[in-house]
């Protein structure tokens, strides 16, 4: 089961339910939102901010935008599902007109900001970030987490990933004290056993050869193995192994090309323990939380954000 299941609002509502600061999050129709998802122990994998007039704000590839939530709810969604979730302060209480104001304002104030990113470069940010390791992954796992720090390391580092777009709303706005409306981050141990991954493996690849530019494709075959178009077939005799040092070290290297220090992967690993045994310790101190390493599961298991319903399920979700 997944850990934020308890957060679901599974009932449907309509649109009309939605106030501008409610927090959105979706499960996207790709094979790297799957991986988003299973990777964070979640059934999210993207999130955003109700705006005003029908709009919502959201990081994605192409940058910080404003997007109209009908484009997610009808015919031809990039989505499975949408749910609705209702910020409340740390007493509980909603919040009120003028802090949902300062939530909307702080986040319009980040639209078209270039920092956004691509599903593939939030795996790796939330992995490095967080410090996640896979025991005994399989070698398409290790290829992928490779190619997602590669692509960070090739690039530019400092992208906004949507569930830091959404903290960063309610974290850095003009609220006093800093922080107020910042959601609780609560560290959830891991799945033991881990739940297995359910996606098209095929599939997967597929997109993440398609996100890799012709120089990056050159490096890691040789020359010749496989055309342009079509994706690898066989990541072990093409790739190799990827070892677990090759994967810690670049993990390590975007951390730092972040500003990132080795002390906040140790916060969310001691909070995942503090979790196992039910100590308060498994909610995050506001000052020990760095944004990057905030995923959509979060933003689902924080008490900050109580569920108000499924605003849209497709009829082909069977997750």
């Amino acid at each position: 089961m997944n850990l934020d299941a308890r957060a679901q609002p599974v009932h449907p509502v309509g649109p009309e339910v939605v106030e501008p600061g409610d927090v959105l999050l979706m499960r996207g129709r790709s094979e790297l939102s799957t991986l988003i998802a299973w990777a964070c122990d979640s059934v999210y994998s993207h999130s955003a901010v109700m705006a005003e007039d029908g709009q919502l704000y959201e990081s994605v590839t192409h940058g910080v935008v404003a997007t109209p939530l009908a484009s997610r709810l009808g015919e031809g969604s990039p989505v499975f599902l949408v749910d609705a979730f209702r910020p409340v302060a740390y007493d509980r209480n909603p919040l009120s007109i003028e802090d949902r104001s300062r939530v909307i304002e702080h986040a319009a104030g980040l639209l078209g900001l270039p920092y956004a990113t691509s599903e593939l470069a939030m795996i790796g940010i939330v992995v490095a970030v967080r410090g996640k390791a896979f025991p005994n992954a399989p070698s398409w796992l290790r290829w992928v987490l490779r190619v997602a720090f590669d692509s960070l390391l090739d690039d530019d580092a400092q992208r906004m990933t949507c569930s830091e777009f959404v903290y960063r709303s309610f974290a850095e706005n003009a609220a006093t004290p800093k922080g107020r409306l910042a959601p609780e981050i609560v560290v959830v141990p891991p799945l033991d056993p881990p739940a297995p991954y359910t996606g098209d493996i095929g599939r997967l690849v597929a997109e993440v050869w398609s996100l890799m530019r012709p120089q990056r494709k050159a490096r890691m075959l040789p020359v010749g193995a496989l055309s342009e178009a079509a994706p690898p077939a066989d990541l072990e005799r093409l790739f190799g192994e990827v070892a677990d040092a090759e994967l810690a070290a670049m993990a390590a290297e975007v951390r730092a090309r972040l500003g990132v220090n080795d002390q906040v992967p140790e916060q969310f690993k001691v909070a995942a323990r503090s979790a196992l045994m039910g100590l308060p310790e498994a909610v995050l101190p506001f000052a020990a939380i760095n944004p990057k390493g905030v995923s959509p599961g979060d933003l689902a298991r924080t008490p900050c954000h109580r569920p108000l319903g499924r605003l849209m399920q497709a009829p082909d979700w069977h997750g």
